[in-house]
């Protein structure tokens, strides 16, 4: 009955330090190297934008079986150097620190934990149109940008947008991170007691 359901968020600890997306020059992605992550599609978008565009880079977080087809993918674009997969890191806060945008060109997700953190850190977004966790967080144009997914082209005119505009950056970087305060922890357990649950964090 719907009378004993209730809907409790995953707590988003906020970092201390912030990204800097106006200054940046680095698209970041993060996820496994495997089909459902899509970092073909990233990597497609960014061959269209990197000939104007030469101070940008990418890099990619993960590891897995994909790697191979993803480097000869940037091998074929002309992107060794542009494009770095940076493989399992043990510190991914310092990227997300260098990082100016977030990309999650996934073929489907549940709640994009990667994708709350660069929110948190305040990365500004762009998420694909297919992913109903990550959208009920970005509102188009204003706490992120949403492109058609699979589609290297719409990703590739968000990312320009991005890439010419600093303020543009900031502001929606700095309304991700304001975004997330209703998901800090002190807030999630406040909802976790007023159900009656028994909650506590570390």
């Amino acid at each position: 009955p719907s009378h004993k359901l209730a809907f409790v968020p995953n707590p988003v600890e906020l970092p201390k330090a912030t990204a800097a997306p106006q200054e940046s020059r680095i698209i970041l992605g993060v996820g496994r190297l495997v089909k459902q992550k899509n970092h073909a599609l990233l990597v497609e978008a960014f061959s269209d934008l990197s000939r104007n565009n030469t101070e940008w880079l990418v890099d990619i977080l993960g590891q897995g079986p994909d790697e191979a087809k993803l480097r000869s993918l940037i091998q074929k674009k002309f992107l060794s150097g542009k494009v770095r997969l940076r493989g399992m890191v043990q510190d991914p806060e310092r990227y997300y620190l260098a990082a100016g945008i977030f990309v999650l060109p996934s073929l489907y997700e549940g709640t994009p934990n990667a994708m709350l953190e660069a929110m948190s850190y305040g990365l500004p977004c762009v998420v694909a149109d297919n992913l109903p966790g990550a959208l009920a967080h970005i509102e188009d144009g204003v706490t992120g940008l949403v492109f058609c997914a699979g589609d290297s082209q719409s990703l590739a005119e968000k990312l320009d947008l991005l890439i010419h505009d600093a303020d543009l950056r900031k502001r929606i970087g700095e309304a991700g991170r304001l975004r997330m305060l209703s998901f800090a922890p002190g807030k999630v357990i406040a909802k976790w007691n007023s159900l009656g649950v028994s909650a506590c964090a570390d």
